[in-house]
């Protein structure tokens, strides 16, 4: 009686690792941006955290040559950031699950990555003018999901200035900056505007 009460235990504790119930995990992609999204899988039954997880994720529907990206648990879910991604691009992905005694896997999801679009930027006022030089700038309030990789302010005495005429260049990144013009005519009427880079090209104030 005893040997069959130990047999049982031990097929019970088995069952429980091996059928760890995970597809009635709560998966959700949020977070997505041009290049990165964050995948979390939630599930308040006992033994879940126990477990191990890793998300596979390809642009191929069948998930073929993925890139792997291991799952950690925190409040009661698992989550990885799957980043190194192509904007505009749609990626599949599972996860697999690993117990004591074997695996599972869910089913193929997909989600779609950020379009990179055109920066925000906007010209400030003109200052400190004099005969030769003056002060102006600008204010990137938004990247457009891409990396700014140039601003400054462009001046002509045409108006709509571009980087083709005279420019600054002011660092990058989002946020404000400051240009000092030089080397202006006096007596004459300038038009300038703040301009910003990424990969998709270059706004204008």
């Amino acid at each position: 009686i005893l040997m069959l009460a130990l047999l049982c235990l031990t097929v019970a504790t088995c069952k429980k690792d091996v059928e760890p119930y995970v597809f009635n995990a709560d998966i959700k992609v949020t977070d997505i941006k041009t290049n990165m999204a964050v995948i979390e899988a939630i599930n308040e039954e006992e033994g879940f955290e126990r477990l191990e997880a890793v998300v596979l994720c390809s642009a191929d529907e069948k998930v073929k040559e993925p890139k792997q990206y291991k799952m950690t648990y925190e409040d009661e879910s698992f989550k990885a950031k799957v980043d190194g991604l192509l904007q505009d691009t749609k990626y599949y992905y599972k996860i697999i699950f690993t117990g004591k005694y074997n695996s599972v896997e869910t089913e193929v999801s997909s989600f779609e990555t950020e379009k990179i679009v055109m920066p925000v930027v906007k010209t400030v006022a003109v200052t400190e003018v004099t005969t030769t030089t003056a002060v102006c700038g600008g204010n990137v309030s938004s990247d457009g999901g891409g990396t700014i990789i140039a601003r400054g302010v462009c001046w002509s005495t045409n108006q709509n200035p571009t980087i083709e005429d005279n420019k600054t260049t002011n660092g990058s990144g989002i946020g404000s900056f400051t240009s000092s013009l030089s080397n202006l005519a006096s007596q004459t009427t300038y038009y300038v505007r703040a301009y910003a880079t990424n990969e998709k090209g270059t706004a204008y104030g």
